[in-house]
């Protein structure tokens, strides 16, 4: 037994030796070389380099050079947002690698649009900031996208209410409504309101091959919105190498994630496809926020050898659906509801229904984007870029109708709600009578806690206080009692006799009008548009002419989901109809036409007639409608065009120019009785930017670019209060913006800054103001401005092979630039001689982080492990505020509300294998690893007293201000096999 334990012993030695042996051959091999720009022999920092069949690799340095751990035998690829990709036959010295530059160049993807603007380092004058696929895939995990881009200077994204989708990003202190995204160069802010809506690209992780976040006025020719910046998202197109990858992802609640690609690989006669398809689930971090989903893409190219065309058709979605955090959660329910210490989980509108998760709050959404992209090189100098693009996206989001304020809280906290309803108390004589004022009314000297109305919401509560919705179909069921024949109330026979009507606007004879069930609230599209550049370069010129066609359909309705207990519902809101009653149907998915029941101002919804919450399903659309169904068409052409001008390496001059022509129509077929189709209202606008960067010797550029924006109004300002009329007062928003930078690049380090000053003015608000007689009147602020002035810093230090530290600092100034006055008008829109002014001057512009710091550090140990950490630094966050809130029409209001600084370290790990001939990777990811406790976003401004208790405040924080607090430590682990 000895001898066999020695002998096993030594062959165990010998193996492990073997192993080592093998280990440092694999870590002593190495590969290297230099990738530089192909047209100015500039160095290309940040490229992607990697063994073929392994997307894992490395970055060059800040001086192009690259250090690739791995034997040199097979091929080297080699890319970088903006060129194309080189794939050479490895040896040990690569020597040095020259990139084409082109419009596009991502990656694996080869065919993808030319129209696509891409900013290239030292020669387009804007502050830019890059991200590589292999980062976001990494990185992401089960984060949300737009965090992936909080590592780069001016971005301020969060979760918001925490459900999957629901998050934000700001840039330069300016909201998702102030900043354009594009995904392959097409614009995807919503055509009425600017927003963007991230559940609608959760696939975004899945198949995007980069980012770039062009900061200020950008380098785009489109006519966007770019106050803040524009934010390019690049997705792949059909891939020329054939094969495929599997992966696995889970995390923190329940995530689940799994992926599955494959390429057939470039054919004889120039043939290309790529497909994905993904599917995730997950419980949530918050409480009752789970969600599930579907990603899907496609993509097919042709570019024959020898062939002056390029064409790619793809299609990406992601249909999902979850559960939503949306009432806004006071400092102090977080800390009640949490048991010990703030539960950044705490959830008011989540619970359960038949023992299941419920949620009155559930968004679903489809979007598929359908693009079609030719490129012509017409001849050597002259090339035709087109992309036409199609858009249906379906879905919405549900909440509550009916009996809502037993169930959920409104203006107030839920603990006020649950255990703190006050009832006035009233003088009463020695005989218990009321004693009454000289005008007759009772004399109110006090409040008192109502325990009854604390016990009837309560009773809408389970014992962890989430919320019992089988309490409420009973209160449904027993409410509407033994049923009603509504056939005596709508005066014509219908099959919905002795059955339990639940009702919003009638409440007489048995229908029950104190119930609740789910609506969904609707907001499906229908988007075209094409855009189309016509560009002739020479060595020393590039001039370009484009267009920018887009047409947008938006349906706005309401429709029932769920009908919690009644047999049927009776819903009012269609002024628009004032006939007999009538026998409506609809067609179903399967071609069935379904009946339905209307009144002169109502509609009848039973079960058959309700539409799922989900995506892939029956929106509606055909069907019945509630409370409101309107239209709105936006149509938008613009003219674009572009002169640049290169002397050698050294000097690049741009002028960009364009005009634009939107147009808005309403269509309201419930609220607009004898004006249900609006006049349409058509506005121009357009943009003039120009900018140089000269480099001044082989490590330092400088660049500067100015640029004004006449920007037009969005949807609600053209058609305000939800009517047809158009708004008298429509002016133009006007943006100027100046910015100078500087960059320098050495052997081993590199480092950007940049100076802005962006002024948004021009802005038209109206408030109610009280009149000196009592009376309210109307104050309309017009020219209103905020000026925001900032710097930013970008560096990335190499001090020895394989580690590489970066950082990056954003210093922020914005503020309103003065305090406005305007005239007041009363309720008949007479002016009244009055004057109210909003005290702004100096006031921060909150919502998102003025001061932000970040630090990172990426080690590839070996050419199997890698170790990654990132820390964050933030502060100069205020409150989300309205300027012209009741308070800052006091000279003495406080301002913004600052909220408490705070720090966030991230760490990762990523190994990479092989295994039965193919390559594998494991990745690791823990965010917010110290488990730090912070506030994210105020919906409230509320200052703490004076006088104000330890037990009032949070951190200095008054407790009764609304807030969504971060995430705590959350984690994610993936597996991926490429084959």
């Amino acid at each position: 037994m000895v001898k066999t334990n020695l002998k096993t012993m030594r062959t165990f030695r010998l193996a492990l030796l073997g192993l080592m042996s093998v280990w440092t051959s694999v870590a002593l091999a190495q590969i290297t070389g230099k990738v530089t720009d192909a047209s100015t022999g500039g160095p290309l920092p940040g490229a992607s380099v990697y063994l073929d069949g392994n997307s894992s690799g490395v970055s060059t340095g800040p001086d192009g050079r690259f250090t690739l751990n791995a034997s040199a035998s097979g091929t080297v690829v080699v890319s970088f947002v903006g060129y194309e990709k080189a794939m050479l036959a490895a040896k040990a010295d690569m020597g040095t690698i020259a990139l084409e530059p082109t419009a596009l160049g991502l990656g694996a993807a080869s065919i993808i649009a030319n129209v696509v603007d891409v900013a290239i380092a030292r020669e387009t004058p804007v502050a830019v900031s890059t991200i590589s696929p292999s980062e976001i895939a990494l990185k992401t995990g089960n984060q949300e996208f737009p965090e992936i881009m909080n590592r780069t200077p001016g971005v301020y994204a969060t979760k918001q209410g925490g459900g999957y989708g629901d998050s934000r990003i700001s840039l330069r202190g300016f909201d998702q409504r102030n900043t354009s995204f594009l995904i392959n160069g097409q614009p995807v802010n919503d055509m009425e309101n600017g927003w963007v809506y991230w559940s609608n690209w959760q696939g975004l992780t899945d198949v995007a091959s980069g980012i770039q976040i062009q900061r200020g006025l950008g380098a785009s020719r489109l006519a966007v919105p770019s106050v803040g910046g524009t934010v390019s998202i690049f997705t792949k197109a059909a891939q020329m190498e054939q094969g495929g990858s599997v992966s696995e992802t889970i995390g923190n609640d329940g995530y689940a994630k799994t992926s599955v690609s494959y390429s057939t690989g470039k054919n004889d006669n120039g043939w290309a496809s790529s497909f994905l398809l993904s599917k995730w689930a997950g419980d949530g971090y918050v409480y009752n926020t789970a969600g599930e989903g579907w990603t899907y893409f496609g993509a097919i190219g042709y570019e024959p050898e020898g062939s002056k065309h390029a064409m790619n058709l793809s299609l990406l979605g992601a249909g999902q659906w979850h559960h939503q955090r949306d009432v806004w959660v006071s400092i102090r329910d977080y800390e009640y509801f949490g048991g010990e210490g703030i539960d950044q989980r705490w959830n008011s509108n989540g619970g359960t229904l038949n023992g299941e998760e419920f949620n009155m709050r559930r968004n679903f959404y489809n979007k598929p984007l359908a693009t079609f992209n030719w490129d012509w090189q017409i001849t050597e100098n002259l090339a035709l870029n087109t992309s036409v693009y199609g858009s249906a996206g379906r879905g919405g989001g549900t909440g509550p109708r009916g009996r809502n304020y037993d169930v959920l809280p409104y203006q107030q906290d839920l603990y006020s709600f649950l255990y703190e309803n006050m009832t006035d108390v009233y003088a009463t004589d020695s005989l218990g009578e009321y004693i009454l004022d000289d005008e007759g009314n009772q004399i109110v000297i006090g409040e008192t806690i109502d325990e009854e109305e604390n016990a009837l919401h309560q009773s809408y509560r389970n014992d962890d206080n989430t919320l019992n919705y089988d309490a409420i179909v009973d209160a449904n069921v027993s409410g509407a009692g033994a049923g009603y024949n509504i056939n005596d109330t709508i005066g014509f026979d219908s099959p919905y006799a002795g059955q339990l009507i639940g009702s919003n606007s009638y409440r007489e004879e048995g229908v029950y009008r104190s119930g609740m069930v789910r609506r969904a609230s609707m907001n499906s599209h229908n988007w075209i548009g094409a855009i189309s550049n016509l560009e002739y370069s020479t060595e020393n010129l590039r001039a370009s002419v484009g267009i920018d066609l887009r047409n947008y359909k938006g349906y706005h309705y309401r429709a029932l989901n769920h009908l919690m207990g009644f047999d049927a519902y009776y819903s009012g809101g269609n002024a628009n109809n004032a006939g007999a009653p009538y026998l409506d149907s609809y067609e179903d998915d399967e071609g069935n036409e379904i009946p339905f029941w209307s009144t002169q101002s109502g509609t009848i919804i039973d079960a058959e007639s309700t539409i799922e919450a989900r995506p892939f399903a029956n929106t509606g659309l055909n069907g019945p409608k509630l409370d409101y169904f309107n239209i709105g068409i936006v149509k938008w052409a613009g003219l674009n065009g572009l002169v640049e001008y290169s002397q050698g390496d050294d000097l690049t001059a741009v002028l960009q120019a364009g005009i634009s022509n939107q147009s808005y129509q309403r269509i309201d077929y419930f609220d607009q009785p004898g004006n249900s189709v609006s006049d349409v209202a058509s506005l121009p606008g357009g943009y003039v930017k120009a900018g140089a960067n000269y480099n001044l010797s082989e490590s330092m550029n400088v660049f500067v670019n100015a640029g004004m924006i006449s920007r037009q109004p969005n949807f609600d300002a053209v058609f305000p209060n939800y009517a047809n009329n158009i708004n008298d007062e429509l002016e133009n928003e006007e943006i100027t913006s100046l910015e100078l930078g500087y960059g320098y690049t050495a052997e081993s380090f590199d480092v950007n800054v940049n100076a802005y000053a962006t002024t948004w003015g021009n802005r038209f608000f109206t408030t109610g103001v009280p009149l000196a007689n009592g009376n309210d009147g109307t104050a309309q602020f017009s020219g209103i401005n905020v000026q925001h002035n900032g710097v930013e810093v970008e560096a990335n230090y190499y001090p020895l092979d394989g580690l590489r530290l970066s950082g990056m600092l954003s210093l922020g100034d914005w503020r309103y630039a003065t305090n406005f006055e305007a005239e007041i008008f009363d309720e008949n829109q007479q002016a009244t001689g009055e004057t109210a002014t909003l005290y702004t001057e100096g006031a921060k512009v909150g919502d998102a982080a003025q001061t932000v710091a970040n630090f990172g550090a990426d080690y590839r140990i070996n050419s199997m492990f890698s170790l990654d950490l990132g820390a964050r630094y933030v502060d100069g966050l205020y409150a989300d505020y309205n300027a012209i809130s009741g308070s800052f029409l006091s000279p003495d209001n406080s301002g913004a509300l600052q909220l408490p600084s705070y720090s966030l370290v991230d760490l990762g790990a990523t190994a990479r294998f092989e295994l039965f001939g193919t390559n594998g990777s494991f990745r690791v990811n823990v965010n917010n690893l110290f488990d730090t406790v912070y506030i994210a976003e105020s919906n409230t401004n509320i200052h703490a007293a004076e006088d104000a208790t330890e037990d009032q405040l949070w951190n200095g924080i008054d407790k009764t201000n609304y807030v969504w607090f971060g995430f705590g430590r959350t984690w994610n682990a993936s597996l991926k096999f490429n084959f």
